[in-house]
Parts: structure tokens; C-alpha cells; sequence
């Protein structure tokens, strides 16, 4: 059914953002021309000219090295470490055993041998600061064949240049920049160039590219250094610029007015206006020094010395280059400059969000070099390891059992951040294997010494109690000495259960033996108060409390002697005499009046 009446066109619409896309004599009209085909995110020419522009730069300022190697390193630490984290216990420490060796060792896990497993952690992190994407081949190693027959050789990998990934000149599918693009924009193969003419293509399922796509479709990567590339050019030119401006003042010294220039003179000759001033006077002189100052100029009425002063390098420079170009080119690598420049000048508050900006980063990038590369690496290991007879068959699902320990945390409050990680722990809001785990170290191997360091001291303990000839009383106090449970823990029945409410054996002995000294204070008072008089019992209830050993036969027959009691000096029988005791002094009162 057709419309009776034509629809009334739309307009052309308002002048929404006019100001940005229209041309002004004010300002420069820049634009981003959009490929065609959205794969073609950049050329192939354009991707090698950054390269070669940003590794310029790497060979020429200091501080884009410690970018590169500087990140990589607050990355990977000394290595991103893979942990089995299965229910059987046996099978991941062997299989743990097993592949700390293999990364360790680049005869067997590179193809090349040129970097062990950690090393080329640190490497693919260093190329994608750098040059913005990393290629390594997943190989095998012909010199570490398995033991069993038709298994195959050893897994490796080999790393490929960016600059060696290339379309090949007799291409006869759709290759952009040495990717062949299949359906969705997905690699099919990559072509590495050998030699000259010499192009080999590898499966994309055996070939792991790193890079961050920033185009919907883009198959290659951009340095993060490409909008800084001009800047650190400006920065380098500027300094060549100062450097040679500040030379030339140096060496121009003076400048001579009101003097005819004549030959055989020197510069700082004896100068007149009748020109009667001998060469020789300070000509050696200036040979010597090379016009450092060391003569005198000699001018008569008519005659002007103007002395030359540098200015430079100007202080309006350093905050140029540091606050806006320096700072400008190193914010795509997601660090902040004043993460390796200039410290010094940030305060608290700011320094933490620096350090937590860096740290971020840091572990997005470990995220792209463990699930871009690493786990791959792993897994081919191990499964090449179990079908060579090498390694018992792993528990189901031991893939997903994989985790992978961090270099530590980059923070400015570690005695703060560990006190909060004792206190997690103790309320039961984290485990030892997630705190250890932010520490970059593996928790077993301290839950292992935590236990064995106890039992030690225990075996130790009743082997010096032995050769000493130490009581029970005395092996019962040097065993108390032992540290207690953190506290918020509960102490360990005899089934091993966790009691919350009763406290640890050394807690309550130190109980006992405060309430005991509290009893043998007031029971002392007492005694030369004439309120109580000693009896042979009140040492047997002592000597229980303290767990103390019985008395021996001498004490007993001192008892008897005594009577059972004894009476205190103040309370002796008339007639008796007493040894007069020496008066209370101060100790420190005889220390300050001795000569």
C-alpha cells in the first residue's frame, strides 16, 4: 500500500559539535582518515617507521631503556612462577620440580638458548613497552627427544623480531604486514622472514602475538612510545641546542671594540691606537691557555672590551622538558614519570597514587605475557611430560589448577600494608596462600618451616635436658620461652582442634606463674607481719603451684629440725638471740657516695 502523502525530509540536521569539526584559521585542522577495511589499522610502513623512530629513541635517552627494562622488571620480578594447585599433593610437587627445571634452563626450553623462561618473561614485557607487540613461536627442541617412542620432542619456544613478521613479495592471499587475515579478521598464518627471498609460513595456532589492539580490527601492534616519538626529539634537539650554546659562550669570551684587526697580533695583545703593541707579549700566553682569560687587553681611549657570560642551560628548560615533554611521552606506557623521575618532589598522598598507577599497570602486563605466551608453555610441557612416562597422569581438571605467584606488590606502606595482612589473617579474612601470594613467594614452604621449627626445638630441647641433667620443672619453663600463637589464634587440643575460647599452654603457664607470685607476695608480707607463721606445708603447696620438684631429704630434715615451723625474726621466743640485720640503704645513694 502506498503512502498517500511523501514524507517531508529531515533538514540537514544542527550544528552540533561544529567548533570541532570545521576548519578555523586559529588552529591546525587535524583528522584521522578511517581505512576502508578496519583491519588495515595502520600501514605496514607506517608500523616500521615507528619502530625504527622509538628504538632510535631507546638508543639515545637512558630514561626510555629504564622504561623498557624497568617495567619488565617491576612485571616479572625474577620470574612469574607456575603453581599446581590440584588435590593431590604428590603430583604437584613433582610436577612443580619438574617444570622449575625446565624454565631454568635454556638449552631445553628455547629453541635458540639463548634466554631461559623468566629471562623471555621479561623480554616480551620489554617489547611491548617498547614496540608495542611481541611474537614467539611455540617450537620444540630436537635435542631433548622423548624417551618414548612417537611422543615427540621436547616443547620449546623461539622468539621472532617484529621487524621479521613481513608480507612476503609473492603473496597470493590477503596478507596485511605478514598476517594472513581469514574470516572475522582472525590470523590464519604468519610469515617470518628468513633471509632475502626466504619467507616461512607458521599456523597462527603456533604462533603467540602479544600486542594491545586499539582499532576494533587491527592485527598489529603500536608502540606505546609513538605519540611521545616528537616530543623526545624536541627534548633531544633542545639539549644538542643548549649543550653547543653554552660551549660557544665558553669559548668566545670577549669581544674587542674599537681596535683595528691586524695580522701577527694576538687577541690579547698589548693594545694602543698606534698600533705599536708587540705579538709576542701575550701570544704565548693565549696558546697557552686557549683564551681561558689569562691575558690582559691593553686598549687605548677609543678602545671597549665587552666580556661574555653564559646563561645557559636556562631553568625554564629543565621544567619544560620535565613537566610537559618528558611527562607527556611516557604516559602511554601507563607508568607515571615520576615513577623513575623526580621523586623528591612528591608527597605522601601523591606518591601513593602514583605507586598504585604503577602497580596496575604492572600487573596488566603480567596478565598479557601469562595468558598471551607463558600458560601455553606450561601446559605443553607437562602434557609432554606425562605422555613420555616422565610424570605420573595428572588429577582431572589440573589445568584449571593452575595459578601463577607475582613478583611482589609495588607499594610505599609495607610496614602498614603488613600489619593489615596480620590482621586479615588472624580474623579469617585471608589465607597464608593469598597473602604470600602478593608477597611473590610460595606459602608451602614457610607452612612447612613453621611446623618443622617447633618439632625441632622440642627434640632439640629434650636432648640438652638430657645431657644437662635439666628437672621436668626446668625443661616445662625453657619450653615456655617458645613464641606463642599470633594473637586472635586459639591454641590446639590434643585432637588438633582449634579451641577459641582456651588459651595456649604457654599463655596459661604464664597465668599460673603471675598468680603465684601474687600469692608468695602477700604471703610473705604476711609472714613479717606476724599474721601467719611458716609451716612445712605451705612450702609443699608453693612447690606444687610452680610445678617444682618434691623437696629433697636434706629440706625435709631441716623442717624437722625447725619443728615443722618457723617462727620470722620478729616473732622469735625471748631469750633468743637475734643477728641484727643491716640497714636498708639505697643502692644508688652507696654508688654516689663511694670515692
Amino acid at each position: 500500500m502506498k503512502p498517500k502523502k511523501k514524507p517531508a525530509k529531515l533538514g540537514n540536521g544542527t550544528r552540533s559539535y561544529a567548533e570541532t569539526v570545521t576548519a578555523s584559521i586559529d588552529r591546525s585542522n587535524v583528522l584521522f582518515v578511517a581505512p576502508d577495511d578496519s583491519r588495515l589499522y595502520l600501514s605496514a610502513f607506517t608500523r616500521k617507521r615507528i619502530v625504527e623512530k622509538v628504538q632510535w629513541c631507546r638508543q639515545n635517552f637512558g630514561i626510555v631503556q629504564e622504561w623498557g627494562k624497568g617495567i619488565a622488571r617491576h612485571t616479572v620480578g625474577k620470574g612469574i612462577i607456575p603453581a599446581f594447585n590440584t588435590p593431590d599433593k604428590e603430583w604437584n610437587r613433582a610436577a612443580t620440580l619438574a617444570a622449575e627445571h625446565y624454565l631454568l634452563s635454556p638449552s631445553q626450553c628455547d629453541v635458540a638458548g639463548r634466554r631461559n623462561a623468566y629471562e623471555m618473561q621479561a623480554h616480551i614485557a620489554e617489547q611491548l613497552v617498547i614496540v608495542g607487540e611481541a611474537f614467539v613461536l611455540h617450537s620444540e627442541n630436537p635435542d631433548f627427544p622423548s624417551p618414548k617412542n612417537g611422543v615427540g620432542e621436547c616443547p620449546a619456544f623461539y622468539a621472532i623480531d617484529p621487524n621479521d613478521v613481513a608480507t612476503p613479495p609473492t603473496a597470493k592471499v590477503p596478507v596485511h604486514d605478514g598476517i594472513e587475515i581469514g574470516d572475522f579478521g582472525r590470523a590464519v598464518r604468519y610469515f617470518v622472514k628468513l633471509s632475502a627471498d626466504n619467507y616461512a609460513p607458521y599456523d597462527a595456532r603456533d604462533v603467540a602475538h602479544i600486542f594491545e589492539a586499539h582499532g576494533t580490527n587491527q592485527s598489529r601492534g603500536v608502540s606505546p612510545l609513538a605519540p611521545g616519538v616528537n616530543n623526545l626529539v624536541d627534548i633531544h634537539e633542545l639539549k644538542r641546542l643548549e649543550t653547543k650554546t653554552a660551549k660557544t659562550q665558553r669559548l668566545i669570551s670577549l669581544v674587542l671594540k674599537g681596535t683595528k684587526a691586524r695580522a701577527g697580533r694576538g687577541a690579547f695583545a698589548k693594545l694602543s691606537n698606534d698600533g705599536e703593541a708587540d705579538a709576542a707579549d701575550t701570544q704565548a700566553v693565549e696558546n697557552l691557555y686557549q683564551g681561558a682569560g689569562a691575558a690582559i687587553a691593553r686598549l687605548g681611549a677609543d678602545g671597549d672590551v665587552q666580556l661574555i657570560s653564559g646563561n645557559t642551560p636556562s631553568p625554564l628548560v629543565n621544567e619544560y622538558v620535565t613537566d610537559l615533554l618528558l611527562r607527556d611521552a611516557a604516559a602511554a606506557t601507563g607508568v607515571p614519570i615520576e615513577f623513575f623521575w623526580s621523586r623528591d618532589k612528591l608527597g605522601g598522598a601523591n606518591a601513593r597514587g602514583i605507586f598504585a598507577q604503577a602497580d596496575a599497570a604492572f600487573s596488566l602486563l603480567a596478565d598479557k605475557v601469562i595468558y598471551g605466551w607463558f600458560e601455553k608453555l606450561i601446559i605443553r610441557f607437562i602434557e609432554w611430560r606425562v605422555a613420555s612416562g616422565l610424570l605420573p597422569a595428572p588429577p582431572e581438571g589440573w589445568r584449571d589448577a593452575i595459578s601463577y605467584r607475582r613478583p611482589r606488590r609495588v607499594t610505599l606502606d609495607n610496614g602498614r600494608d603488613a600489619k593489615a595482612r596480620i590482621e586479615e589473617i588472624n580474623n579469617g579474612l585471608a589465607n597464608m596462600r593469598s597473602v604470600y601470594d602478593e608477597q611473590g613467594e610460595d606459602y608451602r614452604p614457610h607452612m612447612e618451616q613453621w611446623i618443622e621449627e617447633p618439632i625441632e626445638f622440642l627434640e632439640h630441647l629434650k636432648r640438652r635436658a638430657q645431657e644437662k641433667g635439666l628437672s621436668e620443672s626446668e625443661t616445662i619453663w625453657i619450653r615456655s620461652m617458645w613464641r606463642s600463637l599470633p594473637p586472635g589464634s586459639g591454641a590446639m587440643d590434643a585432637q588438633g582442634t582449634q579451641t577459641e575460647s582456651s588459651p595456649s599452654q604457654h599463655e596459661e603457664d604464664m597465668a599460673n606463674s603471675q598468680a603465684v607470685k601474687q600469692k608468695a607476695d602477700a604471703y610473705g608480707v604476711a609472714v613479717r607481719a606476724g599474721a601467719i607463721t611458716p609451716q612445712e606445708d605451705d612450702e609443699d603447696t608453693f612447690r606444687d603451684a610452680l610445678k617444682l620438684p618434691k623437696k629433697s631429704q636434706p629440706v625435709a630434715n631441716a623442717w624437722q629440725k625447725d619443728g615443722g615451723v618457723r617462727r620470722p625474726i620478729t616473732l622469735q621466743i625471748a631469750g633468743q638471740t637475734t643477728q641484727q640485720l643491716p640497714a636498708q640503704t639505697d643502692p644508688e645513694e652507696n654508688d654516689a657516695t663511694e670515692p
